[in-house]
């Protein structure tokens, strides 16, 4: 036996990289970097290499974590009804020919593997008492389920207490009120982004709505992002109302980063069939594909940047003006890892952190110092991190500015 208390998340990931399956039993669960390695571990292995269960008491364990947990792994929720609190921390890596035991303090979040003071013993071979002990719990745990996440996601609110992520958030404040996050590095600002997600899901979320969340909960910034770039694969010769939604911000949580509700030439635009606003559109996606294959990102992709602003407008038809807003849409999800969405309900927010006059952030250049004042920030310049989550997301870091820029104005739920 061995006493690991220094480092838990570096010895945690030697011995994910060795296993071939792991059984995790723990109280809470949360987003970040330890449940990032675990993703890691079943996108290599698969998802049934992955047993975890774990408790939900106390509002500690986190709606996203158990929404990645339910689509990746195999994931059961700890007793519930016994009266007692379920409150195991227990890892099995089955390395091969090897078995190694966790048992300790540490659960499953940011704060036990990267923050806490929290010990594990380490066993090594393969211990009768501890396996049993493990599929007892398996055996006893309630099945994940759609429904069941729905219901826990719509009833959460963050623990009081415990605060297993990111303790210094002011949860429930609008995200612009945080701390500037404009300076920090990569990690703390990837910090702001989970409470910034717990705000908008408190605020936003309803049967009608859907779960609102940063990256995770079906109305979310990351799937508006996603279903704008499958828009840019296909043809815009001919479109469906769906494919339109998605492309205009004109329903649901497409309407995040900017909805085009208002624009109603720029809405029939999308929705006729005669030749000139079908060459407008098609003329809009090739200039957006150009700018989503540009590969560099320095002074020649602003200068791209800058002369496709206004060849989109250009492009649209004389009697559709095409605003700064509709073309900042389109700019911040083709390319989101460099470009930001400006409309009017992020506009005061942006010109607050940039210094960049409001109204001339609705300009051509104002936007191109915007993208400039965007790549000089650290936490926009820190190097792709290799998990899967952390990676996603950092190829989204500029456009998912908006939700904390976002005022909340401008959302229709006409899906």
């Amino acid at each position: 036996m061995r006493l690991i208390y220094n480092d838990l998340h570096h010895r945690f990931r030697e011995l994910i990289d060795q296993a071939e399956r792991i059984d995790v039993a723990v109280a809470w669960s949360t987003v970040g970097t330890p449940l990032d390695s675990l993703m890691q571990f079943v996108g290599r292995q698969g998802s049934g290499a992955l047993r975890l269960v774990t408790g939900i008491q106390g509002n500690a364990t986190h709606p996203d974590a158990l929404d990645l947990l339910h689509r990746h792994a195999t994931l059961k929720i700890g007793e519930r009804d016994t009266g007692r609190l379920f409150h195991p921390k227990l890892y099995i890596f089955h390395l091969g020919q090897q078995t190694v035991t966790w048992v300790g303090s540490a659960n499953l979040t940011q704060n036990a593997f990267l923050r806490n003071s929290e010990c594990v013993s380490e066993f090594e071979g393969a211990l009768e008492d501890v396996a049993a002990y493990f599929e007892m719990i398996w055996a006893g745990a309630e099945e994940s389920t759609d429904e069941f996440l729905s219901d826990y996601r719509s009833t959460w609110k963050p623990a009081s207490q415990l605060r297993e992520h990111f303790p210094s958030a002011n949860i429930g404040d609008h995200p612009s009120t945080w701390p500037d996050h404009s300076s920090v590095e990569w990690k703390s600002y990837l910090e702001l982004i989970h409470p910034s997600g717990r705000h908008w899901a408190q605020e936003w979320s309803s049967p009608t709505a859907g779960n609102w969340g940063v990256y995770s909960g079906e109305a979310s910034w990351k799937n508006a992002i996603l279903d704008f770039q499958r828009m840019l694969e296909i043809s815009w010769d001919s479109l469906d109302k769906e494919s339109a939604t998605a492309i205009l911000g004109t329903g649901g949580y497409n309407a995040l980063f900017g909805a085009m509700t208002g624009h109603g030439k720029l809405r029939g635009l999308f929705a006729s069939n005669n030749e000139e606003d079908r060459r407008a559109r098609e003329k809009f996606r090739s200039l957006l594909s150009t700018i989503r294959d540009a590969r560099s990102t320095g002074a020649a992709f602003v200068g791209l940047v800058s002369e496709t602003y206004e060849a989109l407008r250009e492009a649209a038809p004389e009697d559709v003006n095409l605003a700064s807003a509709s073309v900042t849409r389109f700019l911040a999800l083709t390319r989101p890892d460099v470009l930001i969405s400006v409309n009017k309900g992020s506009a005061r927010n942006l010109s607050r952190w940039s210094r960049i006059p409001q109204a001339r952030l609705l300009t051509r250049s104002g936007y191109v110092q915007l993208i400039d004042w965007v790549m000089n920030q650290h936490w926009w310049a820190s190097p792709r991190p290799e998990g899967h989550l952390e990676g996603e997301l950092w190829d989204f870091r500029a456009a998912l500015i908006d939700p904390f820029a976002w005022d909340g104005s401008g959302v229709s739920y006409s899906y």
